[in-house]
């Protein structure tokens, strides 16, 4: 394949997960002014469709489903049909067997600015991670004797991840798909009862806004500030929120920070105490002090470190190192959980903390994952609201929601120079030796048939001989612990034909499996002393994105018999 075909092999599959608005249950789904008609075709009696981006009519909750966790499904069926009627939800993946669930229905027809419906639900828990189509079928075998049958299918895509993401846009904003949790009220404000409902049928997680400035903190005394923000965040969980947003925490490391910081601490202790269930996260605009970061260990925080390339870039030395910096802190809070660090990027792409320009931030989201690989999520910061009756298709917000897809829910593939290692590091002409390569996948789901060639380019006539062309079956997720009868000596292990690398203890009975983490090789005799260099591709594929699909590493070859 083509660079071209696969960028536009890209396209098609982002186009494909943002999706498109829109419901086809009458007789048009859209006109020109964006108003849809409730007017039902002649005879037609049940319709389903995916809905507009804002208010879809087909959702899971949560919104990016986490294998191994139960989720439900919801589809409202329109039209004056008699209910309850047959509703099934199918989901495919590739590679994986065919899922059909029953649905039931909701108590009562609900109408609104649409034809009236009903919303059929059922529950599913996913054993597989991938990139699902779920199909809500209505009245399959046609019983009712609708006249009108081809709006009784609608598709869309269903991803399934293997740990969960935290993906943000700062505010409320509807017209983004692919986003996990929303600070949706001004600070202080009880969200209307209304809004949480909504935010809940999408999947999404509410959060309390609690603004916290520093200067206005240290002006109460100690114990009325605690009390004050323990009192807010129970407000906030009475009215139905899962968690809190917190804004504006960030210190400086001077007497008056770090004072600050433990009143903040001592603060959010009580309310992990009374309010375990809180989903808590944290956006720092300050360096991310030591201090800072234990507050969020113990307390199971999750980090937003602020960064603005627009502001950032101009007071470092560079933009990757403060990003590289900020990503090593926000790296550092609770590693070792399965899902990953509690610390993610909040990146600023519009407003006064960044630039609408696209390809730059791109560029940004792919430093961020290059340089973070680990961090589950971002934040997007300064997402301007789009104007009434402006598309979807090809908004700011359709982009950003295809750059999730792309960096963080599709599988990511990357290798780079310390992933290639040939067997003997000094070897010398007319010597077989085996070159090792490591290939990650940092994605939310399972890579599958990764192609990749290796090769051995002389540093002296450019010329290119192919060593190895291979097809990796699946590169997965995460890792995974095992308990084996026979200590393993071996620094691999085979999982469905991939060679996966391990770590193993208590004398080889315990091993921990890389299962986001391919091993291939390939033998070579060089025929002449000289250097080389050894080189790995990755074929692109509308099935993956590549972070780094090329890397390279000298090779010395000696003259056949010790000479160099």
């Amino acid at each position: 394949m083509s660079i071209s075909q696969w960028i536009v092999a890209i396209a098609v599959v982002a186009s494909a997960l943002t999706g498109s608005p829109g419901r086809i249950g009458s007789r048009s789904a859209v006109d020109s002014q964006g108003t849809v008609s409730s007017e039902p075709p002649p005879g037609d009696l049940f319709s389903i469709s995916s809905g507009p981006v804002d208010d879809p009519d087909i959702v899971s909750s949560p919104c990016i489903p986490v294998v191994g966790r139960e989720i439900t499904l919801a589809a409202r069926v329109r039209g004056p049909g008699k209910h309850p009627v047959e509703v099934r939800f199918l989901l495919k993946a590739t590679g994986q067997e065919n899922v059909l669930l029953p649905a039931k229905p909701g108590p009562q027809p609900k109408s609104d600015k649409a034809a009236p419906y009903v919303e059929y639900r059922a529950v599913w828990k996913p054993t597989k991670t991938g990139i699902y189509t779920l199909t809500v079928q209505v009245d399959p075998d046609n019983k009712s004797g609708d006249k009108f049958t081809k709006n009784n299918t609608a598709s869309v895509t269903l991803p399934v991840t293997w740990r969960e993401l935290h993906v943000l846009a700062w505010g409320a904003q509807r017209h983004m798909k692919w986003i996990t949790a929303t600070n949706g009220s001004r600070a202080g404000d009880d969200p209307p009862r209304p809004e949480v409902d909504y935010w809940h049928r999408r999947g999404v997680l509410m959060l309390g806004y609690m603004y916290t400035v520093q200067d206005e903190v240290m002006k109460l005394k100690d114990k009325d500030f605690v009390d004050r923000t323990v009192q807010r965040a129970g407000r906030y969980a009475s009215s139905g929120c899962d968690g809190l947003l917190i804004d504006e925490t960030g210190s400086y490391p001077n007497a008056e920070g770090l004072e600050f910081i433990r009143r903040f601490g001592a603060a959010y202790d009580k309310i992990r105490e009374q309010h375990a269930g809180l989903r808590v996260y944290n956006w720092i605009a300050g360096p991310l002090n030591r201090e800072e970061l234990e507050v969020a260990r113990r307390n199971r925080h999750l980090l937003m470190g602020e960064t603005y390339e627009a502001i950032h870039a101009r007071n470092s030395p560079t933009f990757p190192r403060f990003v590289a910096q900020r990503v090593a802190k926000l790296a550092s809070v609770n590693p070792w959980e399965e899902a990953g660090p509690g610390g993610i990027i909040a990146l600023g792409v519009g407003g006064d903390c960044g630039v609408t320009f696209r390809p730059q931030i791109e560029n940004a989201v792919r430093l961020c994952r290059r340089l973070g690989p680990d961090l589950p999520g971002i934040c997007y910061y300064g997402v301007e609201y789009p104007k009434a009756g402006k598309p979807y298709a090809g908004s700011l917000q359709a982009f950003l929601d295809g750059l999730t897809i792309k960096y963080f829910i599709q599988p990511v593939l990357s290798v780079n120079e310390n992933d290639i290692w040939p067997e003997n590091p000094a070897p010398a002409a007319g010597e077989k030796i085996t070159v090792h390569v490591r290939v990650h996948n940092i994605g939310g789901v399972a890579a599958r048939n990764v192609e990749a060639r290796m090769y051995a380019r002389s540093a002296s006539t450019n010329a290119r001989l192919l060593l190895s062309k291979i097809v990796i079956p699946q590169i997965g997720n995460g890792t995974q612990v095992l308990e084996e009868k026979k200590g393993l000596v071996d620094t691999y292990k085979m999982i469905g034909g991939t060679k996966h690398p391990v770590a193993h203890w208590n004398e080889g009975r315990t091993v921990r499996v890389f299962l986001n983490q391919a091993l291939i090789e390939a033998a070579w005799t060089p025929k002449q002393a000289g250097y080389y260099r050894l080189e790995v591709e990755l074929e692109p594929s509308s099935g993956h994105t590549l972070l780094e699909g090329f890397a390279a590493k000298i090779l010395p070859i000696a003259r056949a018999g010790g000479a160099p």
